[in-house]
């Protein structure tokens, strides 16, 4: 019957957790201070390299995971509203806006107008393909046809009547030969074969089914019309009959797309609605306040669903919102009875039976059987402190509840009531753990030391009467044989109880030092050490160490905050950067962080518990995360690397350097070079999105016949830069590092670069130089002298600089700091319009001289030096009190940025910190 009514207390928890309007779908988000260019965001595309394009109020934006980068300066000014995005098959961009279409070849920093006088300025609505080389799109009332080769354009109607609602087009859909348009009065069927049309208005159904369409999108043989006012209707292509979507009336239409199992709806003021094929169900996503990871707008204008199973959606003022639709297993306990658990952290975790206690740093919560929710806080309760660091159930009736500086309180199961325990002892202190031996004591660890009570009376263990001299105790851990495992910020030490009297037996002079996190004994009675920075460690009953295991095994990280066994030999260990599983059998390991579902990377250690139908339950900074392990898929390791930019001197290839190729960067294979061309930089990008953001990577530059470089580990960095290279011929490999810290072979890509010789580097210059002195020799002493005088300086100044290195030569760290006291006493970083030309004529250096030094001494390149200059001049405006009516744009402007999305970047880029974030700490202080 107990375990009858924890069954049953679990089902109604799920159940009344799955109730949540947002069930199943956490989002993420891009807006404005990530970098997008505006948070009206009207069109998504995703092209073939992966990358993923956002049409704005105010541009358009490429987001590859991990960076927005703004493109919105390509087109000519007063072109902004970007409505629609396509790919052609020959990689060509197509970019409608709200005066024109406009295209390019991914070459140049500039978008090209495409110039028609049927076209003219018009609005274009949406671009599809269609073959090999066409385009369909459509403006208003016009329908066009474009060859992308020859741009040929022409168009066509669809109803002799110019103002028949046929004519006035709002979507189309193409697949195949077959085109189905939506219009303001019906819609159309166009054969693009036959050029013949089947027209669907009054004279076909009825005035009654005569609708106005909005939208169209097709499924199997079902095609699906959004409406402005009477929501979704589906009509069938095999029994020509119309049928409305139960869920969707009186919803305004702004988008439709189907996945194979869904059709997404999005409308203007009902968030996100999907219409499951299958069950035939509507469910409803909204925006929730007290809900960080609900969509972030209710206006839906855009919806793309890529082939990784993620949802993307543009949002009317609230930016981009994405979710994996792929099944996920890591649950969030996101709240019960309208009580919000989403985004607390939480620190300790204690069940009994049919109730759960949950320990947060702002409280704790009961939750039990009745589906009720208990709230226990300073405000409400005798709580002297609100972080709840640990929990402890000491007999049937009470819960032994720890606090940071509050010391312990007794929780009731039976009055479900809560008050303080041993106040003369404990109280203001901080209790991190509870241990309980065979002999009935009670073990507590603090920071004030290890305490023992036992039949009320209370013992402490210090230096004055036992072997343990460390005071900060973190964990505490009763084994099999009655010993007391002690962890402190000191290391670990293992203690018996031999007639009431500590007595050492152990002593891991190896984790000396290190904070240990947590303990477990497993179902083989392997003691397992979980110690902040150094990894995990398993020790047998012999206290013998039988297994450590690191990051570079394959763990998430060395930070480990607590471990648990699923099954025997199956491990889940949660970290400060995420959660791995670890099989003892095979020593594989499967790690898991954002893109899998979690809803933050930091585990709290000693949150973590297995209840009695073997749901794992972890404390998280960002929630209460849950999963049946079972149900976890193996983790793998996937690549689409792909080279995003070249920077020859600090220059970007293609955008600053319009002259350097002829095809985009991503398609370079080979990359000739000047010899005066030697100072160069890449950056790169795993495409599968949003993977990007957590790819660690590796690269090596190899020089012709020469086999000896090794891989450089650049973990989650996504730039290089090589200096000075002589000529000659060069492979540069980069390649994805996988969990076991390898690099994944399918991952590598490999370009080949030659740097050719200048023409004073040739052996004719070589000989001629010699010979020519030999001959002036004969004529002229003084001139022989002076000559060789200044071939020694010439031999000097041409001679290698630099041999083959990672920027770490003294000469630019010298011209660095030069840099750096010239634009603080001067403040040219106060203007908007300072180039690093300007720069380096003001200093007397060449701009490639000024380009490596920064690149080599701060890490990136010249905009972000100077922008970090005018973050900094930012921070002290925005701390003096005569600008205190001024926005954080105005002094933004008055700092040195001109737009208010680079200020946004630059500034959280920077500080880590959005700007209104600094704001309101520097204020509210």
């Amino acid at each position: 019957m107990k375990l009858l009514s924890v069954i049953i207390f679990f089902i109604g928890i799920s159940f009344n957790v799955y109730s949540n309007k947002n069930e199943s779908y956490v989002f993420k988000h891009i807006s404005v201070e990530d970098g997008l260019s505006n948070n009206f965001v009207k069109s998504i595309y995703k092209d073939h390299f992966g990358y993923l394009w956002f049409g704005t109020l105010d541009g358009i934006n490429r987001y590859d995971g991990a960076e927005i980068r703004t493109f919105s300066d390509y087109f000519p000014k007063n072109t902004t509203s970007v409505t629609s995005i396509f790919e052609d098959c020959h990689g060509k961009m197509w970019i409608g806006t709200e005066t024109g279409l406009f295209y390019w070849d991914r070459i140049g920093s500039t978008f090209t107008k495409f110039n028609n006088e049927k076209l003219g300025d018009k609005r274009i609505d949406k671009i599809l393909g269609y073959g090999k080389d066409s385009l369909l799109f459509f403006s208003g009332s016009d329908f066009f046809f474009i060859d992308s080769q020859s741009f040929e354009l022409s168009s066509i109607s669809f109803h002799k009547d110019i103002h028949n609602l046929l004519n006035h087009i709002t979507d189309f859909y193409v697949e195949d030969d077959q085109l189905y348009i939506s219009t303001e009065g019906g819609f159309i069927e166009y054969d693009l074969v036959a050029r013949s049309s089947l027209l669907y208005n009054e004279s076909n159904f009825g005035e009654d089914d005569c609708l106005h369409f909005s939208r169209i999108t097709k499924h199997n043989n079902l095609l699906f019309f959004g409406t402005p006012d009477k929501g979704v209707i589906s009509f069938n292509l095999e029994t020509r009959k119309f049928s409305e979507i139960a869920g969707t009336e009186g919803s305004i239409v702004l988008s439709l797309s189907c996945s194979e199992d869904c059709l997404f709806i999005g409308t203007d003021s009902n968030g996100l609605l999907v219409y499951d094929f299958k069950q035939e169900q509507i469910k409803r996503i909204e925006h929730d306040d007290n809900f960080p990871s609900s969509i972030s707008s209710n206006a839906v204008y855009s919806i793309l669903i890529d082939e990784n199973k993620t949802l993307w959606t543009g949002t009317y003022a609230g930016g981009v919102s994405f979710s994996s639709l792929k099944d996920n297993s890591f649950k969030i306990l996101n709240s019960v009875r309208d009580v919000s658990f989403f985004n607390k952290s939480v620190r300790s975790l204690c069940f009994c039976d049919s109730v759960r206690l949950i320990g947060t740093r702002d409280g704790m919560y009961v939750l039990n059987g009745q589906e009720r929710v208990k709230y226990f806080s300073m405000q409400n309760s005798l709580l002297k402190a609100k972080i709840i660091l640990s929990m402890f159930q000491y007999n049937t009736e009470t819960v032994l509840v720890g606090t940071y500086n509050g010391g312990i309180y007794v929780y009731s199961l039976k009055t479900e009531s809560l008050k303080e325990w041993k106040a003369d002892w404990f109280s203001g202190q901080c209790i991190y753990a509870f241990e309980q031996d065979s002999h009935g004591n009670l073990w507590i660890g603090t920071l004030d030391g290890v305490f023992k009570v036992h039949d009320n009376n209370v013992t402490k263990y210090d230096a004055q009467n036992s072997p343990i001299q460390e005071k900060l105790v973190y964990a505490l851990k009763i084994d099999r044989l009655n010993r007391l495992w002690v962890g402190t910020d000191k290391g670990v030490k293992v203690y018996s109880n031999l007639n009431n009297k500590l007595v050492q037996v152990a002593d891991f002079k190896f984790l000396s030092g290190y904070k240990a996190s947590s303990f477990y004994c497993d179902l083989g009675n392997m003691m397992w050490v979980a110690v902040e920075k150094h990894g995990l460690y398993g020790i047998n009953e012999d206290l013998e160490v039988e297994l450590s295991i690191l990051k570079e095994d394959g763990l998430c990280d060395n930070s480990v905050s607590s471990i648990i066994e699923a099954d025997a030999g199956e491990y889940w260990i949660s970290t400060l950067k995420g959660i791995s599983r670890y099989s003892s059998y095979d020593h594989s390991f499967d790690n898991f962080f954002f893109s899998n579902g979690l809803p933050g990377l930091v585990f709290n250690p000693n949150a973590v518990i297995k209840d009695q139908l073997g749901t794992l339950w972890f404390g998280n900074e960002k929630g209460l995360v849950y999963f049946d392990p079972k149900s976890i898929k193996e983790s793998t390791d996937e690549s689409n690397l792909v080279l995003t930019d070249i920077y020859i001197g600090g220059k970007q290839i293609n955008e600053n350097l319009v002259n350097k190729l002829n095809i985009p960067v991503e398609n370079v294979e080979v990359l000739r070079l000047r010899g005066k061309d030697n100072n160069i930089g890449f950056r790169f990008i795993n495409l599968f999105v949003p993977l990007a953001a957590e790819t660690r990577y590796a690269v090596k530059l190899e020089k012709k016949n020469s086999d000896d470089s090794e891989w450089i580990k650049l973990d989650y960095q996504r730039k290089v830069y090589f200096n000075s290279l002589k000529p000659g011929e060069y492979k540069f490999y980069m390649g994805v590092v996988d969990r076991a810290d390898s690099v994944l072979p399918d991952s590598v890509k490999v370009l080949r670069i030659r740097i050719a010789s200048e023409w004073y580097q040739s052996l004719a210059v070589f000989l001629a130089v010699p010979l020519f002195l030999i001959m002036t020799v004969f004529l002229f002493i003084y001139l022989i002298k002076k000559a060789r005088k200044k071939l020694a300086s010439y031999n000097d100044q041409t001679k290698e600089k630099y041999e083959f290195s990672r920027l770490d030569e003294s000469h630019s760290s010298k011209l660095f700091s030069e840099i750096k006291n010239y634009l603080v006493s001067s403040q040219l970083y106060l203007n908007s319009e300072l180039k690093i030309a300007d720069l380096a004529k003001l200093m007397n250096y060449s701009t490639q001289e000024i380009s490596q030094a920064i690149n080599q001494n701060f890490g990136q390149g010249f905009t972000d030096f100077i922008n970090h200059y005018r973050v900094l001049e930012i921070k002290k405006e925005m701390k003096d009190p005569a600008n205190k009516n001024l926005t954080l744009t105005a002094i933004a402007e008055k700092c040195g940025f001109n737009s208010k999305s680079s200020f946004y970047r630059a500034f959280k880029k920077v500080s880590g910190q959005t700007p209104a974030e600094y704001w309101s700490e520097i204020h509210d202080k």
